[in-house]
C-alpha cells in the first residue's frame, strides 16, 4: 500500500517513527507492507494492516522522506 508523502507534523499531532540502520521502519508477520510516497521504498513491512501506524508518520530509511497513512 502506497502511504501519502506528508510535511513534518506540528508538535503532538503525530509521533514520527525514524531508524538509523537501513530497512523498514516496521517490522511484523503480516502480508501487508508500506511504501514511502515519495520513493517507493518499503518502509513497513508485514504488518496485520495499515491501521496499526495510524497517525504515525514514518521517515523513509532511503530518500528521508515522511509518509503517513493519513494525519
Amino acid at each position: 500500500m502506497k502511504l501519502f508523502a506528508v510535511d513534518e507534523p506540528s508538535l503532538g499531532s503525530a509521533s514520527v517513527a525514524r531508524v538509523e540502520a537501513p530497512g523498514p521502519v516496521f517490522v511484523g508477520k503480516g502480508g501487508v507492507d508500506l511504501i514511502c510516497g515519495s520513493c517507493e521504498h518499503v518502509v513497513a513491512r508485514g504488518l496485520e494492516s495499515a491501521s496499526q501506524v495510524a497517525n504515525i508518520v514514518m521517515e523513509c530509511t532511503n530518500c528521508g522522506g515522511l509518509s503517513s497513512t493519513r494525519i
